[in-house]
């Protein structure tokens, strides 16, 4: 297994997941701005960015203008990734995305290489059942997302409709009373996947979905599962933390910090900053003008 062939995974990577952005919130495009000033190495976009967002559908694009144009503005000065979710599909036409590594569910997971051991990452809605499987490659295809696209065209006062019934539905968390079991489950389901793609030196899962919030490390596989928080939710994005690169074994909940990025309404006199430690690497956010965090 030639390792070199598989992308690298920086220990400054940011992963936003789960941001299910609307028109009317202000907190995704104020964290966009700051990363455009202070742009880390890599961001990964981990689905569910936008709460509804369909690459071919027109009605879909008009309210995200903005966002989409943060997005290609920080592709231009740093590596983006972007994987698509079960809220935001069909993305690999965009022009906003020329400059963005797109990986559609079908591509999912992707290995990325860390500290000598590939990781899968993914939004998160795979192996999940066999009902909603088949649910989300149906509305995947490329034919469904055809007649969508016709029927906006041809309907183009439908769409508010559907968006006001979307937006309003309840962005839950995970609540699971035994994390870690959830978490060896996923771990198993991603190795046998890495098993069967001929990966013998695997490390672990990075996934969204679930808005989970939290990581584990088990001590008996030392296979590591990273379930990135809900940015809509907790306004938390996460980073690989730098000590990686001090321990001797490998564990993901020790690298991965939570960073809880705050905000006081749409018109908030303060900015994210991002704070760096002596060897200049970024290790935290804070407010401006605040406390570090």
């Amino acid at each position: 297994m030639n390792l070199a062939s598989y992308p690298t995974l920086s220990s400054e990577a940011i992963f936003i997941a789960d941001a299910h952005h609307k028109p009317d919130s202000p907190a995704l495009p104020l964290f966009l701005d700051q990363l455009s000033k202070t742009p880390p190495k890599q961001v990964f976009l981990m689905g569910d960015i936008f709460h509804i967002l369909v690459g071919k559908i027109a009605s879909t694009l008009t309210p995200h203008r903005a966002i989409l144009e943060k997005i290609h503005a920080l592709s231009k000065i740093t590596q983006v990734f972007y994987f698509e979710g079960n809220h935001d599909l069909g993305l690999g036409a965009l022009k906003a995305f020329q400059h963005v590594r797109i990986y559609p569910r079908s591509h999912q997971p992707a290995f990325f290489l860390y500290q000598d051991r590939l990781f899968s990452l993914a939004h998160g809605d795979l192996f999940v059942g066999r009902g909603y499987e088949c649910y989300i490659r149906f509305l995947n295809h490329a034919w469904t997302l055809k007649v969508l696209a016709s029927l906006d065209a041809l309907l183009p006062r439908v769409y508010p409709h559907i968006q006001r019934r979307i937006d309003a539905k309840y962005i839950r968390v995970l609540d699971v009373k035994d994390f870690a079991h959830f978490a060896q489950k996923r771990l198993a389901l991603y190795a046998q996947h890495a098993q069967d793609k001929g990966i013998t030196q695997w490390g672990g899962v990075i996934e969204g979905h679930f808005h989970a919030g939290a990581c584990y490390h088990d001590t008996h596989t030392q296979g590591c599962y990273c379930g990135l928080p809900c940015f809509y939710r907790t306004q938390s994005a996460l980073t690989l933390h730098t000590c990686m690169s001090e321990m001797s074994q490998i564990r993901v909940e020790c690298a991965l910090r939570l960073l809880r990025v705050r905000h006081d309404g749409a018109k908030s006199r303060h900015g994210f900053k991002f704070g760096r430690n002596r060897a200049g690497r970024f290790s935290h956010f804070w407010l401006a003008g605040g406390s570090a965090l």
